[in-house]
């Protein structure tokens, strides 16, 4: 197991992670339900310069074709997609989102961390930022920092969500195997 060391603002901002046993056969599932629609390209790049509409239509196209390819479990050919949104479009939040799903559909935790990282520092309210950064944390064994991320997203998100309650499960999971872990309860 690898520990990070980060601030204990980041600590406390971050963690939280999922039932390690679910993750493998769970994550297509989750990754389908938590793709970004589309249609906020557009009012993501609303401040576009006029007459810039190739790239917008473009952009759009891209980010319609990863969603498909994420949701048909497709993540190389996703992240490829995503990877030329972002350069026509490097500030799009769901793109950052999106690619960190992929990546971590591709066991790139480390990669899909950055991603997460980009999204919440372009907007810190993006709560499926915090979800998809728990999961990487979880995915290498950092319970504490995938807590943390993943009672960011809760604090965040609709309490009567779906995503919600699989985020408290999460939550409740991993504070029962760090208790375990510092034998403190079973």
């Amino acid at each position: 197991m690898r520990v990070r060391r980060r601030s204990r603002w980041v600590v406390g901002l971050l963690g939280a992670v999922v039932l390690s046993g679910l993750l493998v056969q769970w994550l297509p599932q989750r990754t389908r339900d938590r793709v970004a629609d589309p249609v906020p390209v557009f009012s993501a790049m609303a401040s576009a310069p006029l007459g810039d509409e190739e790239r917008l239509a473009e952009i759009d196209r891209l980010f319609s074709l990863a969603v498909d390819d994420l949701q048909a479990g497709r993540a190389e050919q996703a992240l490829s997609a995503l990877e030329q949104v972002l350069v026509l479009a490097p500030s799009l939040v769901d793109a950052h989102v999106n690619a960190g799903f992929a990546l971590i559909d591709l066991a790139r935790f480390d990669a899909a961390q950055e991603h997460f990282r980009l999204a919440t520092r372009l907007k810190p309210l993006q709560a499926n930022a915090y979800y998809g950064q728990a999961l990487a944390y979880e995915a290498e064994a950092d319970l504490e920092l995938a807590l943390g991320a993943m009672r960011t997203y809760v604090h965040l998100s609709e309490a009567d969500s779906a995503h919600t309650r699989r985020a408290w499960s999460a939550i409740w999971e991993w504070q029962a195997r760090l208790a375990e872990r510092s034998g403190q309860g079973g």
